[in-house]
């Protein structure tokens, strides 16, 4: 299996074991494993260039320990056969743990709770915890604003963070979804103006894109799996 097709295998198991989408498109809620999927929404559902937004930084923690436990590659230089079995246990170990949602039953890395809950918060009870100051446009995500603002209000909106004005309805919904009643707090909360956001997207984009250099280049020196290319195959049918 080449290395772009255990990446696209790792992002279709995140997608599918934990609703984490790896491309997601930055103009609504849109987001699948395969950038090719999110560029052709683009394409087709807002007629105009907009971008794809890279999620590997977010989810380096879960695409690695996906890598580990698909493949027995650790997600680091480190040439996976130099590693023998106890020494990839430990590295295992240090990974975040799972946990699963009492309300949807989906498991996923302890680290994610947060975005999980917010997830559930917005299309559960219809709340979004951000919040577009000159309309209605909302989203549990920032990142969602950003050709929003530009487009809609020439970058002279701000986003509203709403959730502390939420804090109890997200905190039994916490308690709901993992057993544990928690507040989310924020503490010097402000709202995002877009010269602010423009800034962090453009961070974030160059550090998405050092990581899956980084990523491709690790797999590609790793040993081919038997079969797997067959495994991709049917795995992307079943998602399409």
């Amino acid at each position: 299996m080449i290395s772009t097709s255990r990446m696209q295998h790792m992002s279709w198991h995140l997608s599918k074991d934990a609703d984490l989408n790896r491309y997601q498109c930055s103009q609504c809620d849109f987001g699948r494993y395969s950038g090719e999927k999110v560029r052709r929404h683009c394409k087709t559902y807002h007629k105009r260039t907009v971008k794809m937004l890279d999620k590997t930084v977010e989810y380096r923690d879960e695409m690695a320990a996906k890598m580990d436990e698909c493949f027995g590659v650790p997600s680091s230089p480190t040439n996976s056969n130099e590693l023998n079995e106890p020494q990839r246990v430990l590295r295992r170990s240090s990974y975040p743990p799972q946990v699963t949602c009492g309300v949807c039953a989906k498991s996923m890395s302890s680290k994610v709770r947060v975005q999980h809950v917010l997830l559930h918060l917005s299309r559960d009870k219809g709340i979004n915890r951000y919040q577009c100051s000159k309309c209605d446009m909302g989203s549990d995500r920032r990142s969602f604003f950003k050709q929003h603002m530009k487009k809609e209000h020439a970058g002279a909106s701000t986003i509203i963070d709403n959730i502390i004005k939420h804090q109890e309805v997200y905190a039994a919904l916490h308690e709901d979804c993992f057993g544990e009643r928690k507040s989310l707090v924020v503490p010097n909360s402000k709202v995002m103006t877009q010269k602010r956001l423009t800034v962090q997207f453009k961070r974030e984009t160059r550090s998405s894109l050092r990581l899956s250099r980084s990523l491709d280049q690790e797999l590609s020196q790793s040993p081919d799996s038997v079969g797997g290319e067959e495994e991709i195959q049917v795995a992307s049918s079943k998602q399409t």
